[in-house]
């Protein structure tokens, strides 16, 4: 018995949402029809493709055999959709890019205009969160992350090193002189909250000195950023984001600093598809015009 091939876009919707109620909103339909198209697939398969009907959803060998080829199939049509549709050369789509916020905001943003201007049919999603992202998932088409990634059948490579200092504005060095760095231990530490550092690579407070009892605590870099500008303490900052305050220095950046990498993670069956293939391409550009800009030499 031959299946539907549309049934193929309910399950792989199933399986990125591990929710009926979640594929039914992506599909725009009711959930029990993604609960009919379901058993509509397993019957023309003749195999079970989730170990049980509740959640949360479980594949079975069957389903992560069918999730393969359901994967391949789906980037297979995208790459003719797109090769007939661009015979003029031109890129038409979205690339989604998952990327944390320091990096999507003050490094990536400021430069997507170049590549939008030489493909204006080329539509940028930027998801800017402070996590990683899960691209078996598709939550990303590329991703930007802190350390590779862990998850099955993921391309990664290496986009750069990055080098963090301990940083503060003008106006708070001048109130309270820092002459060694033993004196960073009297000082308010702007930092993450503990608790809800999603990676271990931003637990950065471990890596301090002597131990500091004084912190302002944030989820998000960006508001640790402003509040080093505002003059509320010292944060341990990458120097691409903290070049663009004036204000703002670095604080015994020949005593100590903390080296960090960035890595782009794509999907082995859509990296080819000639609209994620030139973003990729160009972040990986990007970054290597600006190298200096993350290991901190400009000065």
């Amino acid at each position: 018995m031959n299946f539907d091939w549309n049934d193929l876009r309910f399950f792989l919707n199933l399986v990125r949402t591990n929710s009926y109620q979640g594929a039914a909103r992506r599909l725009r339909v009711d959930h029990t029809t993604v609960r009919r198209r379901i058993t509509s697939l397993e019957d023309a398969l003749q195999a079970r493709l989730f170990s049980t009907r509740e959640q949360p959803l479980e594949l079975t060998a069957a389903g992560e055999q069918m999730l393969r080829y359901a994967e391949s199939i789906e980037a297979l049509t995208q790459q003719a959709t797109e090769s007939l549709n661009g015979a003029n050369n031109e890129l038409i789509g979205t690339v989604r890019i998952g990327v944390l916020d320091g990096f999507g905001t003050c490094f990536l943003t400021p430069r997507l205009k170049p590549l939008l201007d030489k493909h204006p049919q080329l539509k940028i999603e930027l998801v800017v969160l402070s996590r990683l992202f899960n691209l078996s998932n598709r939550e990303a088409d590329i991703a930007i992350a802190p350390a590779p990634a862990e998850q099955r059948r993921l391309i990664v490579r290496k986009l750069t090193d990055s080098r963090l200092f301990l940083s503060a504005s003008d106006d708070y060095l001048a109130e309270h002189p820092i002459e060694k760095l033993e004196d960073i231990s009297s000082h308010r530490i702007v930092t993450y909250l503990p608790e809800l550092v999603f990676s271990p690579e931003m637990d950065y407070l471990n890596f301090i000195d002597p131990p500091v009892s004084r912190t302002f605590e944030a989820t998000n870099v960006i508001a640790q950023l402003e509040a080093v500008a505002g003059g509320i303490g010292i944060g341990l900052l990458p120097y691409f984001m903290t070049a663009r305050y004036p204000n703002v220095r670095r604080v015994l950046p020949d005593r100590f600093s903390l080296d960090r990498e960035y890595w782009l993670v794509a999907h082995p069956d859509t990296i080819n598809i000639a609209r994620i293939r030139t973003v990729i391409d160009y972040l990986v550009a990007i970054v290597k015009a600006d190298h200096k800009l993350f290991t901190g030499e400009l000065d």
